[in-house]
């Protein structure tokens, strides 16, 4: 029942975004009382996180795909980059829905529970480019957060350009990740250096 609840809601979040999701409607919809929905999900908001969470799946489904026929660790991460920024490029109003929640949640600071398994997969993508001995973690943190920052930035521009051709989008997507990339090579190699 929990799958279905999370699919209705999907449907009503596509709809209409957040607001067309409330408990009444989806029990409706389910021919469920709300009350039963409760016992699912406790409150709107907890709802809410599996929708977050469902639709960064589907953008790092859209990357790993992107970058399953990659030959070496670095182009499967540019692959994988430019396939997460590309389900946002396709899907605007997730964005907007995303981004309004995670600042909504944080205030700002840090990331929200939904966010942790595409941190996860940051992380998986990473560790390879990242292995200097003994300053592997804190190296990884450094990583992550910046590529996060970059590809963070990139969103909000692609929410600027919206109305622009696909292929102009297409074009920011490359550049920016040219650019996350290129800044994640220094930063390696000035740590290589630093370390050998």
């Amino acid at each position: 029942m929990r799958a279905q609840i999370v699919e209705a809601s999907m449907a009503l979040f596509h709809q209409g975004g957040e607001r067309a999701v409330s408990m009444r409607a989806l029990a409706r919809q389910l021919g469920i009382s709300t009350m039963a929905l409760y016992t699912y999900f406790p409150t709107k908001a907890h709802l809410m996180h599996h929708i977050w969470a469902d639709m960064l799946r589907l953008a790092c489904a859209q990357g790993e795909l992107a970058g399953a026929e990659s030959p070496c660790d670095w182009s499967r991460l540019d692959a994988c980059l430019q396939g997460f920024l590309s389900y946002w490029m396709d899907h605007p109003d997730h964005l907007r829905e995303i981004l309004a929640a995670w600042q909504a949640e944080t205030d700002g600071r840090g990331y929200p529970p939904w966010f942790g398994a595409q941190r996860v997969q940051l992380d998986l993508l990473l560790r390879p480019l990242s292995g200097q001995a003994g300053q592997e973690e804190a190296l990884l943190d450094v990583c992550r957060d910046q590529v996060l920052s970059q590809i963070l930035g990139t969103q909000m521009l692609l929410l600027a350009r919206a109305n622009e051709s696909r292929a102009a989008q297409q074009g920011l997507i490359e550049c920016a990740t040219q650019a996350a990339l290129a800044s994640l090579r220094h930063r390696l190699g000035c740590q290589a250096a630093i370390a050998g």
